[in-house]
């Protein structure tokens, strides 16, 4: 007497049930889960192949000329969730016989005004300060192979590059390879195939490098990782020699240009600064 009673235990018929009961309310969870992720695939797919017929039927009117027509289902599908055409957007403006200049950079602008408001500052990054040490550079190009053109002018710069006061590597995010890509590796330090993986890895890569100039080499054409770059992977970001124009990319510092590609009097019209050397583009 006086002792705690002893909790009454439920017969085991009873407990086979309240465990059945369990194990049947998982089930029935496990088994809407999967409904729900089944709908998602669908729904996921069926928007991927309605984005596929209208960037097809895009690619017509812009092959045909149409322009007007091909940036306006471009931004149908931007504003449908496809970021990516973002950039398929910007470069099909370049040849617009509509849009004047102005027009077109803030088409630019308006693009990727979103883009790059959570970027790392330019004091986050913990690159050695020395004066006179090598500097290092990055390049992000998906066009060191192919017989393209970035490759085939950017070779004769990496072989002439002051080794003693530069440092290089390559993160290769292209496809195509060939006897420029061979080249290109034997012409840099480091290369770096970079095509799969994601923008944390790449930025993850790129500051453990201390890179200290990243430069862009593809604008807004096939494969870039401009988007990437917005949210600043390096103290400096440069765009150079792939697009013939302002990127309008927040967060890009400079532009590496000419008087063919720009111009003193249009200078206004480039998001970035303009670092003007003669016959560097053209």
């Amino acid at each position: 007497t006086g002792g705690t009673p002893k909790r009454r235990q439920k017969p085991r018929a009873a407990q086979g049930d309240e465990k059945k009961e369990k194990e049947g309310g998982r089930e029935g969870k496990s088994q809407e889960r999967r409904r729900k992720e089944e709908h998602r695939g669908k729904r996921e797919r069926k928007k991927s192949k309605r984005w596929n017929e209208w960037k097809f039927v895009s690619t017509i009117y812009s092959k045909t000329g149409n322009i007007d027509e091909s940036i306006k289902l471009t931004k149908k599908i931007i504003d449908s969730g496809d970021d990516k055409s973002r950039s398929s957007a910007a470069m099909t403006s370049l040849y617009s016989d509509t849009m004047t200049p102005q027009e077109v950079t803030d088409f630019h602008r308006e693009l990727f005004k979103d883009f790059g408001k959570d970027a790392r500052t330019k004091d986050s990054f913990k690159n050695d300060r020395t004066k006179n040490r090598q500097i290092k550079l990055g390049f992000v190009s998906a066009d060191f192979g192919g017989r393209h053109p970035v490759s085939i002018f950017m070779n004769p710069i990496l072989e002439n590059l002051d080794k003693k006061k530069f440092h290089t590597t390559v993160y290769y995010v292209g496809a195509a390879f060939d006897a420029d890509t061979d080249k290109a590796k034997l012409l840099v330090d480091a290369w770096k195939e970079s095509k799969h993986l994601t923008q944390a890895q790449i930025a993850k890569n790129i500051e453990n490098d201390r890179i200290d100039i990243l430069m862009d080499l593809s604008g807004h054409t096939g494969n870039n990782k401009l988007i990437f770059l917005a949210n600043r992977l390096a103290p400096v970001q440069v765009t150079f020699l792939g697009y013939p124009g302002s990127t309008g990319v927040p967060n890009i510092d400079w532009i590496l240009a000419d008087n063919i590609v720009a111009p003193k009097k249009d200078e206004h019209l480039f998001s970035e600064k303009v670092a003007r050397f003669d016959g560097t583009v053209f």
